[in-house]
């Protein structure tokens, strides 16, 4: 049930009693605006929103079901307009509890009588107003794209990565928990056509340039496609990748994630290479080590 479903039941009740004249909604700064029409006829029923709850397997509404009659100047038109709007609101009430078996209703109703100036002088009764809906969050009925794990896999140890100047450092994932059967060490082929995302949590330690050498650089994807030659992909998002050296005792827990659209199926399309860098030809980059227990994921689009 939508928050919608919860207010059309409200107006139909009010439009098919047969003293209530006029409805409303709104904030109260919006009171002189009926729903669905432009002149105020009393008896007049404003439904002004106010906290809801979202809970589990649950969503609570409440309301202040404002009702308000014109009297005349005298008090005793002014009591009795209370007292009528009163019925009106027990009826209201009475129709949910009875008549609507989805709500979960509170009784215990907050009712205050009151008269103000609006723009017509008006007297009736304020009802705090709570109604419980059953409503289970469901994931299958939301509208993602659902991305199904193909590929977890673990560092089994820790390996150092050398500098390997104009060549790539590679990471490698030898403790292979969940596998398709297109993944290997730190290779990837593309077993169908279609989008892909890629999170790697990696811990490192970096090793003390010597002089002359650069911190790493982030890693990249290393992606092998027939005919075109190897491309290198950075992630769309990356955390905590060192930015100086600090010692060789620092642990950096780093989170990349890539997204890689209108892959096509090996042969004849892609192999995903894991690699720690691209070295850039003629500077010098530092070692790292890769530590027991980095991981990769690999999703696909279903």
């Amino acid at each position: 049930m939508t928050y919608k479903n919860v207010l059309d039941d409200f107006f139909q009740i009010i439009a098919n009693h047969k003293m209530i004249k006029t409805a409303g909604y709104g904030p109260l700064s919006e009171i002189k605006v009926p729903h669905g029409q432009y002149d105020t006829n009393y008896p007049y029923a404003f439904l002004q929103p106010t906290n809801h709850t979202l809970g589990k397997g649950q969503m609570t509404y409440r309301f202040n079901l404002i009702m308000m009659e014109m009297p005349k100047d005298d008090i005793d038109s002014v009591i009795e307009a209370q007292s009528n709007c009163l019925e009106y609101v027990k009826d209201i009430l009475g129709h949910f509890y009875y008549h609507l078996s989805e709500y979960d209703f509170n009784l215990n109703v907050s009712v205050v009588p009151f008269k103000e100036k609006y723009d017509d002088v008006v007297s009736g009764i304020t009802a705090t107003i709570e109604l419980t809906v059953r409503d289970v969050l469901n994931d299958c009925i939301a509208p993602f794209d659902t991305y199904n794990e193909v590929v977890w896999a673990k560092a089994a140890g820790d390996y150092i990565i050398d500098a390997d100047p104009g060549g790539t450092k590679v990471y490698t994932f030898d403790n292979v928990l969940i596998n398709d059967g297109s993944w290997s060490f730190n290779r990837y082929e593309v077993p169908y056509d279609g989008d892909y995302r890629v999170v790697m949590n990696a811990q490192i330690k970096l090793v003390e340039p010597l002089p002359g050498e650069q911190l790493p650089t982030q890693p990249v994807i290393h992606q092998l496609q027939d005919g075109t030659g190897p491309l290198y992909i950075p992630a769309n998002l990356s955390s905590g990748w060192p930015t100086a050296f600090v010692s060789e005792s620092e642990i950096y827990n780093v989170e990349m994630e890539w997204s890689l659209t209108d892959l096509v199926k090996n042969p004849g399309g892609y192999i995903l290479e894991f690699v720690f860098h691209k070295d850039v030809e003629g500077v010098p980059e530092s070692a790292l080590y890769q530590l027991e227990g980095s991981e990769i994921k690999i999703y696909r689009l279903q």
